[in-house]
């Protein structure tokens, strides 16, 4: 009764007021989603850190070895471990934890008559979702920002960290494609060592405008200064250098392309045109905010409109809505990333443009 008689009076203040910069309803909206998505970003994130240390326990002797090797003691390991994968989490999760947080603050309203109130005042439903949008956009562009600046900078060392865990003295690379270089060069690379930067039996070949022909190179070594021999065999660097080739472009399998920035993206694009799949993901990071918005079209008309009695029957179609989503996206962005059926920018944008209609279907309809 207290919070029924709290929202009675905002609304009461916010109708004789007239409309503010920011309205008293807004903010106590704001304050339940902010709450209800701490809830949930906690219960994520500890529902991952949980389920990920209990499946790599049969490691944990192995691990602990590794890290007293590498001047950590367990604990130190383990904490440092989990704190770079944290951002990872943080990102992959946080279209779910949003969605959570926006429709269990929906849901409580409904559950305890809050939504009363503000319908008497005139306030419509449409007119009620607005600042949960709006505040889904925010957390939404926060996340793309970690995406795009934060997990390419620590992608290099968690991997570092993964290899110490599963006790990896070396991460080598043997399969590696063929790699264009910027003046029409081939590169061949027999092995490459991520840790140490290290790239073996390096063979450049020469276009036949630069007279052909090939120049080796036993091992290579990455270093401020761009590659250097690492051995006393002579060998002409300028030829490597002149190539363009960076380490980016040698370890992207094994790091993973998902942690790459936008920049790096189109650097790779410039050097691979005909990999769909780079161009797939670097719209996808465009796309990223944009989904969690969809999400919340889907879910929070069902919830908002639904009586006190069916919240969590409204709660389970969203998510079932939700799902579909995720479901769809996955199939049509495998689809865009081996370009052969789809284009990769549709891969990567169909999946918003589909839900996003039906998401403004249901949210126009909302009504009061």
């Amino acid at each position: 009764m207290d919070r029924q008689r709290r929202l009675a009076r905002a609304v009461e203040l916010d109708v004789s007021e007239g409309d503010a910069s920011v309205k008293r309803i807004d903010r106590y909206i704001l304050g339940s989603f902010v709450v209800a998505w701490l809830v949930s970003f906690v219960f994520f994130t500890g529902m991952y850190l949980v389920i990920h240390f209990f499946n790599k326990m049969g490691d944990l002797a192995e691990a602990s070895a590794s890290f007293e090797s590498a001047g950590w003691s367990p604990f130190q390991g383990l904490c440092l471990y989990y704190a770079l994968n944290l951002p990872f989490v943080m990102v992959q999760t946080a279209p779910y934890t949003v969605l959570m947080g926006a429709m269990w603050a929906a849901q409580q309203m409904a559950t305890r008559n809050e939504l009363v109130p503000v319908l008497i005042a005139g306030i419509s439903f449409r007119r009620l979702a607005v600042p949960l949008l709006l505040a889904g956009f925010a957390l939404a562009l926060l996340f793309a920002g970690v995406r795009e600046a934060v997990l390419p900078s620590i992608a290099a060392e968690r991997h570092k960290l993964e290899r110490i865990y599963k006790g990896k003295d070396r991460d080598v690379i043997k399969r590696i494609r063929q790699i264009p270089g910027r003046s029409g060069e081939t590169i061949h690379i027999r092995e490459y060592d991520v840790a140490n930067r290290i790239a073996y039996d390096v063979n450049v070949l020469l276009p036949g405008g630069r007279g052909g022909g090939r120049v080796r190179y036993s091992a290579v070594r990455w270093g401020d200064n761009g590659w250097q021999q690492a051995d006393d065999e002579p060998a002409p660097m300028e030829v490597l250098r002149a190539t363009g080739l960076r380490p980016s472009d040698i370890d992207i399998e094994s790091r993973g392309l998902l942690v790459l920035g936008v920049g790096e993206l189109r650097r790779l694009i410039e050097r691979y045109p005909d990999r769909s799949d780079l161009r797939l993901l670097m719209h996808a990071h465009f796309a990223y905010p944009l989904g969690v918005v969809v999400l919340l079209l889907l879910g929070l008309p069902l919830v908002l409109k639904a009586t006190r009695r069916t919240p969590f029957v409204a709660a389970g179609v969203s998510l079932l809505l939700s799902v579909a989503f995720f479901a769809t996206q996955t199939v049509l962005q495998d689809l865009g990333g081996r370009g052969e059926i789809l284009n990769p920018v549709l891969g990567a944008w169909l999946p918003i443009i589909l839900f996003g209609a039906i998401g403004l279907l249901l949210f126009e309809t909302m009504g009061t």
